[in-house]
């Protein structure tokens, strides 16, 4: 015929199948080792976070500054809550810094 024997060929085709066997068996025990640490993970709880952005001191506002968003925030929520902070303090010096008299003083003193 062609010069195969099939005794060859189901030898090579029972090694194949039982070298996937081995790797299906050690893939299922990973799995089943990963799915235990899976189950073993506790849920990570944040009581509270806090922003510290008093002391923050903006020289200008300009380009675009993230603080705790989320993929649900608004857009513009940090950035309309920077501007209502600026008009509220009528300059652009955020923060507790009461010794810093630095472009604080009203207009015409």
């Amino acid at each position: 015929m062609h010069g195969y024997d099939p005794d060859h060929i189901l030898r090579i085709l029972w090694e194949r199948i039982y070298s996937l066997e081995n790797k299906l068996q050690m893939l299922v025990n990973e799995n089943e080792a990963l799915q235990q640490q899976v189950k073993q993970l506790k849920p990570l709880h944040i009581d509270k976070i806090e922003y510290k952005i008093h002391e923050l001191h903006v020289e200008t506002l300009s380009g675009t500054l993230n603080i705790g968003l989320t993929a649900t925030g608004e857009e513009n929520g940090v950035g309309e809550i920077i501007e209502q902070v600026v008009k509220q303090q009528g300059n652009t010096h955020i923060g507790g810094d009461d010794d810093d008299t630095e472009d604080t003083a009203p207009p015409g003193d």
